[in-house]
């Protein structure tokens, strides 16, 4: 029986649900099974039911049974965390988007349209609980399966991913199991075949999975000062050696050194900027701190 958007088993008939699942269990099963998620957790108390209704010692095996206390209290530090997670402010962009907008909408838009450039911005996501790291794989997951669909074959597409090494080589732990976010890896391994590449940006190379690295074809490197950066971009790519190397460290802003399977050898370069640079200054604080001292 089906209460608003919750299905209520208890004391009613067991056919028509299980009917209702067979019919629809491609839907129900599919990892792109769509449902309210703000009802999740009155839904896991409507299956802590007991198995049959009548008695134990007459049971009725064609209707579901009553709330069953004990699957309630199994269940309750479960019930309890789903609550707090899709009410809580930090995930609301999530799971209480003001105009019930869509990531995956606004990507299958954009592939099926003829723009050249689609941005996806977290910077109203917070940081807590790892919801941006999530949120990342969650979308290369998606462009992965999309990948697999032949979907980019003739139309291939170039995903960036900044700051990468924060969306890498993640994991969520839980008390039981623990969830490897190995989306982008994955897709580094397998997307360039269904037309699908990654380009990853990131100022800390070590912090790069070598299963990721193995698969990059071009590296653009610029100003490298911790040996372990440079140690894993030498590495990973054999063709550079100690000289260019051991300029790493001096490379002043906007140059770099390209490095991959299309070059015979490693080439410098002097990047032009860009017609809107970014405000990637610090504080002034010689400044900030004469005016503070002459007050």
């Amino acid at each position: 029986m089906a209460t608003g958007d919750l299905i209520v088993k208890k004391e009613n008939d067991k056919q028509p649900i299980l009917d209702a699942f067979e019919k629809h269990s491609d839907v129900v099963e599919s990892i792109e099974a769509n449902f309210d998620i703000s009802n999740l957790a009155d839904q896991v108390r409507e299956e802590c039911i007991k198995p049959n209704a009548g008695s134990w010692s007459n049971p009725d095996p064609t209707k579901w049974g009553d709330y069953d206390a004990n699957s309630l209290s199994w269940c309750s530090s479960l019930i309890g965390r789903i609550d707090e997670i899709t009410k809580s402010e930090f995930f609301a962009p999530l799971f209480q988007p003001e105009d019930n907008s869509s990531v995956l909408a606004e990507i299958d838009s954009f592939i099926n349209s003829k723009e050249q450039l689609l941005i996806i911005s977290l910077k109203e996501l917070s940081f807590q609980r790892k919801i941006r790291e999530i949120i990342v794989n969650a979308i290369g997951r998606y462009l992965h399966q999309e990948a697999r669909k032949k979907k980019f074959i003739k139309k291939p597409l170039v995903t960036y991913l900044d700051e990468a090494h924060q969306f890498l080589n993640q994991k969520i732990s839980g008390d039981y199991v623990q969830f490897e976010l190995d989306a982008f890896e994955s897709l580094a391994k397998e997307g360039r075949k269904y037309g699908l590449s990654v380009c990853l940006a990131t100022q800390r190379p070590r912090d790069i999975p070598t299963g990721i690295l193995s698969q990059v074809g071009t590296l653009l490197v610029h100003r490298l000062i911790n040996e372990r950066d440079r140690n894993v971009v030498e590495n990973a790519c054999g063709e550079l050696d100690r000289d260019v190397a051991s300029q790493l460290p001096s490379l002043s802003s906007g140059e770099a050194v390209v490095i991959g399977v299309d070059f015979n050898f490693p080439l410098a370069i002097k990047i032009r900027k860009p017609n809107q640079p970014p405000d990637s200054k610090g504080p002034d604080y010689q400044n900030f701190w004469k005016k503070y001292i002459l007050l």
